[in-house]
């Protein structure tokens, strides 16, 4: 899908061609939670904008058919939950049905009602209610989720993500949660949008302050090795090394996507103990980046594959990083980002 969108409104201007494809992610990033809603809304067809869909004038709401989850869920409160979820749901095999639920954990709250439900539940079920739905698109609003519950909820998001027939557009002001829901993103500060494109390429921009977020990640394409319960840990392969993260549901082998950190990172010319559970990769530095806030941006190969660290020059003078010195890139913390 190709959407063009043209929006002056509430102190945001832009004109902007996203392109748009099933089962992948496109993260709206702006540090402005009223611009990231206002944008939505306008796509959704809530606020005044010109929209084309492929090339072509967009139809009205709700001929558009698109879906917006709110960042405050909104349910009808005298219904069940299986009710509300059933009142826009387009017709899905059983089998389809269930699993969402299982996937969403909604399965033993059908016979509540919506002030019974804690926010992580409430959310996720607006989640479902707009995935049964089946719109040609699926806007997500942040969710006021704090902690844990918004941990999960990006959690449940990005599993779920790659199965969707149709394409997602998700908002964020947090760069590490950005890094886990898609690899393309539209970056708005001031009230205009400063850039669109790949993750990566955003991340290194020197006019950008996106490595400045605590939470700025960067993304690599892994495969499921194995799982380990007892650990509560799962492996993932990649062309250079492994990273360990914690324990996910995907199926060994299945090709997807870590969301790697930047923030607490370290370079040492030794390994990780095992026990330690951190993730320890044989490198090279090919280069340093650095940056106007006293950062250095380490550029690493492992084996053909690229990969990043974010230290501090007083680190990088000290343990002599330059080009061509050999190590381990330490990864304390790592992810299933969504394909």
């Amino acid at each position: 899908m190709k959407l063009e969108i043209s929006l002056k409104r509430r102190g945001l201007r832009l004109k902007e061609t996203l392109e748009l494809q099933a089962g992948r992610g496109m993260v709206v990033l702006g540090a402005g939670r009223e611009d990231n809603t206002t944008l939505l809304r306008a796509i959704a067809g809530f606020e005044p904008a010109r929209l084309r869909i492929d090339d072509h004038g967009a139809p009205r709401p709700p001929k558009r058919h698109f879906a917006l989850c709110a960042a405050e869920p909104q349910l009808v409160s005298h219904m069940s939950v299986e009710r509300n979820l059933r009142l826009f749901a387009a017709e899905h095999p059983d089998n389809a049905w269930n699993n969402l639920l299982r996937l969403l954990g909604l399965e033993p709250l059908l016979e509540s009602r919506p002030h019974q439900l804690n926010p992580l539940q409430a959310h996720s079920v607006v989640l479902a209610r707009a995935v049964l739905n089946q719109p040609k698109l699926l806007l997500i609003d942040e969710p006021n989720l704090e902690g844990r519950d918004r941990e999960r909820y990006i959690d449940r998001l990005v599993t779920l993500l790659p199965g969707l027939p149709f394409p997602v557009i998700s908002a964020t002001g947090r760069v590490g949660d950005a890094a886990r829901l898609g690899g393309q993103w539209l970056y708005l500060t001031g009230g205009e949008a400063r850039a669109q494109g790949e993750a990566t390429e955003l991340l290194l921009r020197e006019d950008l302050p996106l490595l400045d977020d605590a939470g700025a990640a960067f993304r690599l394409p892994v495969v499921v090795a194995s799982h380990d319960s007892r650990q509560r840990r799962s492996h993932l392969d990649f062309r250079g090394g492994r990273l360990r993260v914690p324990l996910c549901r995907c199926k060994v082998g299945r090709k997807t996507t870590a969301a790697i950190p930047l923030a607490g990172a370290g370079f040492s010319t030794s390994p990780p103990l095992p026990e330690s559970g951190l993730s320890g990769i044989t490198v090279s530095v090919t280069a340093l980046h650095p940056r106007s806030s006293g950062k250095v941006l380490v550029e690493l190969e492992a084996d053909g594959t690229r990969l990043w660290l974010q230290l501090d020059e007083r680190t990088v003078d000290h343990k002599r990083i330059e080009p061509g010195k050999q190590g381990f890139a330490i990864y304390p913390t790592a992810s299933i980002a969504a394909d």
